[in-house]
C-alpha cells in the first residue's frame, strides 16, 4: 500500500508557513558573508574610511556590508504573509460553499466582500511587518551575551591561523565573524516576531471582526440584498396562494355550516 501525503488543514498549514519562514537561514552552516568576496568587503573598508585618516576603520563598514543582506530579508517574509492570506481566502470559499450550496448566484458577491476585508487586514499585517525590519535595518543593537562577549574587541584578536596573513585579511575575516554572527541574531529574532504580527493582526484580527464586519458591509451592498430578497414573481405568486387558500377556507366553512 502507498503511503498517502498527508493534507494539512486549518491552523496547522498556517504554522507550517511560520516554521518554514527563514528556515534556510538557520542553519549553522549557513553564512550570510560567503555572498561577500574578500574584495568587495576590502572595497567596503576603504570606500568607509571617507576623508579620516586612513588605517582608521568605521563601524560604518559594517552597517554597509549587513544592511543589503537584512534588507533581503523582506522578500520571505512578504511570501510568507501572502500566502497566509491566500489561504484564508481559500477557506473562506469552502466555507461560503458550503453555506451558500442553495444560493451559489450570491457567493461571489459575498466573497468580493470577504477578499476586501482581508486586503484591508493583509495591509496594515504588511506594514507592520515591514516596519519590524526596518527597525533591524536602521537600528543595530543586541543583549546577546554570547555575541557581545566575542564581538567587543576594538582590535580583532589574532589567532595562530592568522600569523603570516595580512593585517587586511585578519580584519576581513574579522568582519565576516561579525557579520555572520549578527546577522543569525536578527534572523533568530524577526523569524518569532513576524509570525506573532501575522497571527495577531490578520489571523487573529480577522476571526474577532469578520462577523461584525461582513455584516455591516452585507446590509448596505444593494446588489446582495436583491439576490437574498425573493424575486417579485415569487412574492406576488405567494400573495396569489395566500388569497386562494382563504378563499377556499370561507368556502369550506360555508359548506360545513349547519343549514338550521
Amino acid at each position: 500500500m502507498k503511503n498517502k501525503k498527508l493534507e494539512i488543514y486549518g491552523g496547522a498549514k498556517i504554522k507550517v508557513s511560520f516554521i518554514e519562514l527563514f528556515s534556510e537561514y538557520v542553519s549553522p552552516e549557513y553564512k550570510v558573508s560567503k555572498t561577500l568576496s574578500d574584495k568587495e568587503i576590502e572595497s567596503a573598508i576603504i570606500l568607509n574610511e571617507g576623508d579620516g585618516l586612513a588605517g582608521y576603520p568605521s563601524q560604518d563598514v559594517f552597517y554597509y556590508l549587513v544592511q543589503p543582506e537584512i534588507q533581503k530579508l523582506k522578500v520571505p517574509a512578504a511570501d510568507c504573509l501572502l500566502n497566509v492570506h491566500y489561504y484564508l481566502e481559500e477557506i473562506a470559499y469552502c466555507t461560503l460553499e458550503k453555506a451558500f450550496v442553495r444560493f451559489p448566484a450570491i457567493i461571489p458577491e459575498i466573497m468580493a466582500v470577504i477578499q476586501e476585508i482581508l486586503s484591508e487586514a493583509k495591509d496594515r499585517t504588511k506594514y507592520i511587518v515591514e516596519s519590524l525590519i526596518n527597525s533591524e535595518i536602521y537600528y543595530m543593537f543586541t543583549n546577546d551575551t554570547e555575541y557581545n562577549g566575542k564581538r567587543n574587541d576594538v582590535i580583532p584578536r589574532f589567532a595562530e591561523s592568522d600569523r603570516g596573513m595580512e593585517p587586511i585579511k585578519v580584519y576581513v575575516k574579522e568582519l565576516r565573524a561579525r557579520i555572520d554572527g549578527y546577522y543569525q541574531l536578527v534572523v533568530r529574532s524577526v523569524r518569532d516576531s513576524i509570525p506573532k504580527v501575522i497571527g495577531s493582526f490578520l489571523v487573529k484580527a480577522v476571526q474577532s471582526k469578520m462577523h461584525l464586519e461582513l455584516t455591516r458591509r452585507l446590509t448596505q451592498n444593494k446588489v446582495i440584498n436583491d439576490l437574498l430578497n425573493e424575486p417579485i414573481s415569487v412574492t406576488e405568486e405567494r400573495k396569489r396562494l395566500n388569497e386562494t387558500r382563504k378563499v377556499l377556507e370561507r368556502s369550506l366553512k360555508a359548506i360545513q355550516r349547519d343549514p338550521e
